[in-house]
């Protein structure tokens, strides 16, 4: 008997990776490229609203101080327009 191994699937998981820092945007999205997981980069809240618009990420990972809009205000915005199928 074979044991149980998940089946491959087409599209990888996507990560929205929210930093006003560059370096760490890219550090990040790098970390998580290599592991095979499908990156999304935005360098503010306003952004990252934006990209929520066209793209549902899987997971949000962000910088939680960063100027201007805070992410937790932008995820609670965010939660009331994804409808999860």
């Amino acid at each position: 008997m074979q044991p149980f191994t998940e089946p491959p699937t087409a599209d990888p998981p996507v990560v929205l990776v929210v930093d006003d820092e560059p370096e760490n945007r890219s550090l990040v999205t790098l970390a998580l490229q290599r592991e095979g997981y499908r990156v999304v980069g935005a360098a503010n809240a306003y952004a990252a609203l934006d990209i929520m618009g066209a793209v549902v990420p899987d997971l949000l990972f962000s910088d939680i101080v960063m100027p201007a809009r805070s992410v937790a205000s932008s995820w609670r915005r965010s939660r009331r327009s994804c409808i999860r199928v």
